[in-house]
Order: C-alpha cells, then structure tokens, then sequence
C-alpha cells in the first residue's frame, strides 16, 4: 500500500518523469470526459399527450372553482368513495402559523412523534375527505401561477402533479401559500374520479413571490393596453362610418385590428350584436386562452 502511495504521488508531482529508482512508472490512469452536452430546457409544466390539455384544463378549472367556493361539499363528487387523501405541512418560515387542529392532522412523518398518528391522519373515503377539506381556510387559488405535470397516463389512469399558490382568503392581503397536489385519477362510470391525492402546503420562496409580482404586474400592463386598444377602436370604427353601408366598415375596422379573417370577423361582430368594443374584448379574452383556431387567421 506504501509503494502505491508513494508511486502514485511520483506521478502527480512528477507526471513528466518515466523512470523511478531505474524502474518504469505504470501507466497513470485517467478519465475521459467526453462530449459535454446541455441539459433541456427547463418547461413550465409537461403534458406529453396534446389530447390530454383540455382534459386536465377542464378538470383543475372545475375543482378549484369549487374548492375556493364558500362550501367544499360540491367536491364529494370528484373523489371515488374509498380514496386516500393526506395533507402535509412544511413549516418552513416562522411567520407561518396555521391552524392548531389542521396542523395536528398533518401527516408530516418527520414531525410525528406518536406512529400512530400516521394511520389516523390518513382519509380513507371521499366522506371524510371532503369533511377535512371544509376545515381549511378559505382560499383563493392563483390560476396564473399553476405549474402542471403529467408523468404518467393511460386510457383508465392519469396521474396529474400540481403546483402554485394560492392564498387563504378572498383579501389579496392576507397570508400567500405555495402547494403540491399529486391527484391520481381512474376511470369511473363516465369520467374520471380522484382514487388518491398528497396535499403538500408550505410558505412560497421569494423566487415564487417574486415570479407572482411580476405576473400581476404584467397582467395590469396588458389590461390597460387592452383597455386603451378597445377605446381606440372604438373611436375609430365609429368617426369612420358611412351613411352608405355602416355594418362594411366596421366589418373592415375590425378585421384589421384583430387581424382575423372576414369571416370570423363578422361571426364574433354578430354574435357580440355588432359592438365593435364588445367583440374586441371578447376577441382578446379568447386569443390570451388561445381558443381561436388557427383558420380565424388564414385569408
């Protein structure tokens, strides 16, 4: 061991020097790096099947509103009768206070001093879920800050992963929270039925926070622009109409702002009763939700 010790150094230090004590040095051993490559880019949310963003779109629009509603009973419905569900808090910043009896419920193993309370705090029907779900504050879930991950499904089973922020209660000055939520959904009767769920909720990073205000500072920007735009436009289709064929030019006007085709322009004039500043809004709602197909665009 000595002797390989002592050569190996002779080889660092002396990595020039072939001979030592009139003998050779084996060979140094070393390591090819090879190619570097870079890491993919890092995605929002990843859902592998585009025939799955309207399911789960659809699916999170609905139970969210529900569960932000006054009453979380409405939610007896999206849990199969025998699922699981726990809820995990991360106490990870001191202002956090929640509260006394949600926090005896958690099932955090690493704060469980008794291992009975591991079976207890578990919910194990979709009665008792939606009863524990009723004890927890009031919230409002922050659409905008949801990051959506599917990382396996099937024809029977989707397993979805969630995250964002929402705060617990209707005032934006009240507490801001950052969650988890693992749902694993089967197939059932007609639709889909959440069979299992995690419930994970901590304080938000200021990386999240930060991320949050940047968010509502965009949306205020984008909100007044569209309000300056629709104002233009309306002031525009309305200094430019001829006595001759009035409907012509506000059809052309409004083509020419949205840069749709006739066709769907006169549809979305129509059935907003040929309000041009109506129509404009509803025209910019749907193209934020990218609803229009790609056809309204196409002469």
């Amino acid at each position: 061991m000595k002797l390989f010790i002592l050569i190996s150094n002779a080889s660092t230090k002396k990595s020039n020097r072939l001979l030592i004590d009139k003998e050779d040095l084996p060979d140094k051993i070393g390591f090819d790096l090879g190619v570097t490559n870079n890491l993919p880019e890092t995605k929002d949310s990843f859902i592998p099947d585009d025939s799955l963003k309207n399911f789960i779109s659809g699916f999170l629009q609905e139970y969210y509103r529900m569960y932000d509603s006054e009453s979380r009973q409405k939610l007896m419905v999206a849990y199969h009768e025998s699922a699981m569900f726990t809820l995990s808090l991360s106490q990870n910043n001191a202002m956090y206070k929640p509260n006394e009896l949600v926090l005896q419920e958690s099932h955090n193993l690493i704060r469980m001093r008794d291992e009975t309370n591991w079976v207890k705090s578990v919910k194990t029907s979709n009665i008792d879920i939606v009863s524990f779900l009723n004890k927890l504050p009031v919230t409002k879930h922050l659409l905008e800050t949801f990051k959506v991950d599917i990382p396996f499904f099937s024809k029977n089973f989707v397993n979805v992963v969630v995250n964002g922020l929402f705060r617990e209660s209707m005032k934006p000055q009240n507490p801001l929270r950052t969650f988890c939520r693992t749902f694993l959904l089967i197939s059932h009767n007609d639709g889909f039925v959440i069979v299992n769920e995690s419930f994970i909720i901590s304080s938000p990073s200021m990386r999240q926070v930060n991320m949050l205000r940047n968010i509502t500072s965009n949306s205020s920007d984008e909100t007044m622009k569209q309000s300056t735009s629709s104002q233009s436009l309306s002031s525009s289709i309305g200094t430019s109409i001829s006595n001759s064929d009035p409907r012509e030019s506000i059809i052309q006007q409004f083509k020419e702002a949205t840069k749709m085709n006739r066709h769907f322009s006169i549809q979305c004039l129509e059935e907003n009763g040929f309000n041009p500043t109506v129509a404009f809004e509803v025209f910019t709602k749907l193209k934020q939700a990218n609803a229009l197909p790609m056809e309204a665009f196409v002469e």
